[in-house]
């Protein structure tokens, strides 16, 4: 679960191992779905991203994280039918959701991840809000079938795309959750992901 962790925290390398909790008093059986080319993906957002000190801050973020998923799936997702489930994460969870959103996959039988994460920082550019779409393949990790206590499944981003935008009142009141949705599906509808979800 670590490595999963580590991909909501926008740390993964491309390729990451991360385990699943077999049924009591058996082996681990590799569930039929991670093996599948195509299957359905959770989309991920909401406290995925940058904490603060402030709470009230963290919510704020999260709200608008969640605003931007919500767009990307009911407008462009779901409308397209493409098999995709929203999970949102909750602010008291921002930064440790790795286990709910583990639960999601396995509950909802999907085999991607796409994951909407924030970061709000300053670094030599100025300061800057910063919205990382990545969409991630859930595969069962190769020799691993007969172990006991645990599925470990390799996580492979198959997309991840950064759009960063200067924090400033202007760049905020020009921001549109609409037309972000409507680059960001383009950009996962040209990369060719998005055709497994189908």
């Amino acid at each position: 679960m670590l490595a999963l962790g580590l991909v909501l925290g926008g740390c993964a390398t491309p390729d990451a191992a991360t385990s699943a909790a077999a049924p009591r008093g058996g082996s681990a059986a590799i569930p039929s779905y991670l093996t599948l080319p195509t299957g359905c993906a959770v989309l991920a957002g909401g406290g995925i991203g940058s904490l603060f000190a402030d709470e009230q801050a963290t919510a704020i973020w999260d709200r608008i994280n969640a605003t931007l998923t919500a767009e990307l799936h009911e407008r462009l997702l779901r409308d397209r039918q493409y098999r995709v489930i929203r999970f949102t994460v909750p602010t008291q969870r921002t930064g440790k959701a790795e286990d709910l959103v583990l639960a999601q996959l396995a509950e909802q039988r999907c085999n991607r991840l796409i994951q909407v994460s924030h970061q709000i920082a300053e670094d030599g550019a100025g300061r800057h809000f910063r919205f990382d779409i990545a969409l991630f393949r859930i595969d069962p990790k190769p020799g691993h079938e007969a172990m006991a206590a645990a599925i470990t499944v390799v996580t492979t981003a198959e997309f991840k795309h950064s759009y960063r935008y200067a924090r400033t009142q202007q760049s905020l009141d020009d921001f549109h959750a609409g037309d972000f949705a409507e680059q960001v599906f383009a950009d996962l509808t040209k990369s060719g992901v998005l055709a497994p979800l189908r």
